[in-house]
């Protein structure tokens, strides 16, 4: 079965039946830059979308698959960022990375040809990990998030936040956004304890100067909900599920 998938994954790769989709990352404060977490998405030869957790959990096992699809993922991004820019826009894209990063010993210097090339501003790319990986990697996410950092670029750890020692990881890592465990959001309009606990923990990153991300937000009670506990920003299929395009209007409403 793994290998079924391998060669589906791989024959996808070969074939260039990869495509990028975005969903928009929304302010709660009133910031209205653009901002957008890029998914990958991979077709087989039937047209049927291959699962992205599959397509991740085989490219995490299969390290030079992994490097190709990241690489693939971050190029694109940085072009549609030009392109974007060429029309006066000036988006920030989230980009979530698998840990086969850490192996691919040229990736700042071909990241920073890239932005060399193209005139994209390191600081509108930011590099997505969960906090399993990071904490399973540490020395190594050190070593990527130093030289990504160096270049300009922003980090935001994925998932965050369910384990007794999740703030005291955030002491030794560079980390400029968190993505929360949606498991935060789950029953949290009628939990005023859960609000509570919410609230303390936005103020601590807070004051680690970390900024905070709620994803998987289906429903308005939730997000006025997230917005008194201090969560800055939101994303979820309420606001708009991913798109082939940047369509989200940040002004207030979607074309």
């Amino acid at each position: 079965h793994e290998q079924r998938l391998l060669a589906e994954v791989q024959e996808a790769v070969e074939q260039q039946r990869m495509s990028l989709v975005y969903q928009p990352v929304v302010n709660l404060r009133g910031d209205r830059t653009e901002r957008y977490e890029v998914l990958l998405r991979m077709r087989n030869q039937e047209g049927r979308e291959l699962l992205p957790e599959t397509v991740f959990g085989i490219a995490r096992r299969q390290r030079r698959l992994g490097v190709v699809l990241d690489r693939w993922v971050i190029a694109h991004a940085i072009r549609e960022l030009r392109e974007r820019r060429a029309r006066s826009h000036k988006p920030v894209l989230f980009v979530n990375v698998s840990p086969t990063i850490f192996q691919d010993s040229e990736f700042a210097e071909w990241l920073g040809e890239g932005f060399q090339k193209t005139g994209v501003q390191p600081a509108c790319l930011v590099f997505e990990i969960s906090e399993n990986t990071a904490r399973q990697h540490l020395a190594q996410y050190h070593r990527f998030a130093e030289r990504v950092r160096l270049l300009g670029c922003g980090l935001s750890l994925d998932r965050f936040g369910c384990q007794e020692e999740s703030l005291a990881l955030l002491e030794k890592l560079p980390i400029d956004y968190v993505k929360l465990d949606p498991s935060f959001a789950n029953g949290l309009v009628n939990d005023t304890a859960k609000q509570e606990r919410l609230r303390v923990l936005a103020n601590n990153l807070a004051d680690h100067s970390i900024v905070t991300i709620m994803g998987s937000i289906e429903d308005l009670p939730t997000l006025y909900a997230l917005w008194s506990c201090g969560i800055t920003y939101v994303q979820g299929y309420f606001l708009q599920r991913p798109q082939g395009e940047m369509s989200y209007d940040f002004e207030g409403k979607v074309h």
